[in-house]
């Protein structure tokens, strides 16, 4: 995926790294059946603070693929899912990542880090 350089100025590491456990293990689990969870937003919230969000404007998606897309086994797979800390423009204070999940390999696979994507607004 894309690892924008603004992530690395993000000043709460801590958090990310419990965003980054909580796509491994409670998300991953609840996608694979293994674990029930009704909300997985409000799951990501108290786990790690972070918003989680299962969609993306098609719009938006197709005006900036560049952002909202990743090559992956041979394929452009759309990064639908997200999740975020933080609302303003300063990559201190904010972070996004953008994901899919994998059902034939059980994974989660992170497609974009850093600042919000682009968006119609943004440009």
């Amino acid at each position: 995926g894309r690892v924008n350089k603004e992530a690395l100025l993000f000043e709460e590491p801590e958090l990310l790294y419990s965003a980054f456990n909580w796509l491994a293990t409670t998300y991953r689990n609840a996608k694979m059946g293994v674990e029930r969870c009704s909300d997985l937003d409000a799951s990501c919230r108290e786990a790690c603070q972070f918003r989680y969000n299962a969609h993306q404007s098609d719009i938006t998606m197709s005006m900036f693929p560049g952002d909202y897309e990743v090559n992956y086994k041979d394929k452009k797979i759309k990064l639908r899912e997200h999740m975020g800390f933080g609302t303003s423009t300063e990559p201190r204070h904010t972070i996004r990542l953008a994901f899919f999940y994998d059902e034939d390999d059980k994974k989660v696979v992170i497609g974009y880090v850093g600042q919000h994507q682009s968006t119609r607004r943004s440009n």
